[in-house]
C-alpha cells in the first residue's frame, strides 16, 4: 500500500477492512474438513451432495430475509445473484433436495448487512477453484456446478461490488457494523459446515 505524500497511511477501502478483520474466521471456515473435502479426489457425489445442502441451509433462509433489501441496491452496475435457485438446481441434478432454510443471524442495521453480503459475494472467488477442482475429480459433479461456477459468468463482478461497499460504508461506525456483519455471517457458515463431516 502507497502513503500519501504527507507519509501518513492511506485508509483501508471498506473490502480490504473487512478482509483484515475477518481473516482469522474466514481461514477456520475453509479449514473445516467439508470444505476441505472439496479439494480431495476422493471426494464422493453423497459427500457433494451434503456440501450443497449446507450452503442451502446457511443462505437459504438469509436470502428469504434480506430478498427485498439486497433487491434494491442492486444498480446498473452491480446485482445481487440469488443463490438459493442456483443450489437447488443442482440439487435437483443430482437427485437430491434441499432442507430446510435456517434462521439467519440478526442484522441490526445497514451496515451489517453489508457485511453479510461481503461474506457470501466473497464466496465467489474460491467457488471458481473448487468448480475447477471437482471437474477433474468429480466427473458426476459437471452437471451441478451452477452454484460453485457463477464466478465464471462475470469475472469483473467482484470489483464491482467492492465499488458499491466504498459508497455504502462511507463512516467509521458503518464499517465496524459491516465488519461485525461479516463476522456473524462466517460464524453462521462454521456452524453450518461443521455439521456434516465428510469422510
Amino acid at each position: 500500500m502507497m502513503s500519501p505524500p504527507d507519509g501518513s497511511a492511506a485508509p483501508l477501502t471498506a473490502s480490504r477492512l473487512l478482509r483484515e478483520a475477518t481473516a482469522q474466521q474466514h481461514l477456520a471456515v475453509e479449514q473445516l474438513p467439508a470444505m476441505r473435502a472439496l479439494m480431495r479426489d476422493s471426494l464422493s457425489v453423497h459427500d457433494y451432495v451434503q456440501v450443497l445442502r449446507r450452503h442451502h441451509a446457511a443462505l437459504a433462509g438469509w436470502e428469504q430475509r434480506e430478498g427485498a433489501w439486497l433487491h434494491a441496491i442492486g444498480d446498473a452496475t452491480w446485482r445481487y445473484q440469488p443463490r438459493s435457485p442456483l443450489l437447488e438446481q443442482d440439487l435437483a441434478a443430482l437427485r437430491a433436495t434441499p432442507p430446510l432454510p435456517a434462521p439467519a443471524p440478526p442484522a441490526p442495521d445497514a451496515g451489517s448487512r453489508w457485511g453479510m453480503l461481503y461474506v457470501v459475494e466473497g464466496s465467489r472467488l474460491g467457488g471458481r477453484l473448487i468448480a475447477r477442482q471437482l471437474r477433474q475429480s468429480l466427473a458426476a459433479a459437471a452437471p451441478a456446478l451452477t452454484y460453485f461456477e457463477l464466478g465464471h459468468a462475470d469475472p469483473a463482478c467482484w470489483r464491482r461490488f467492492q465499488q458499491r461497499l466504498e459508497q455504502a460504508l462511507p463512516t467509521p461506525q458503518s464499517r465496524q457494523a459491516a465488519v461485525d456483519g461479516a463476522r456473524a455471517m462466517f460464524a453462521h457458515f462454521h456452524t453450518h459446515f461443521a455439521l456434516e463431516t465428510v469422510a
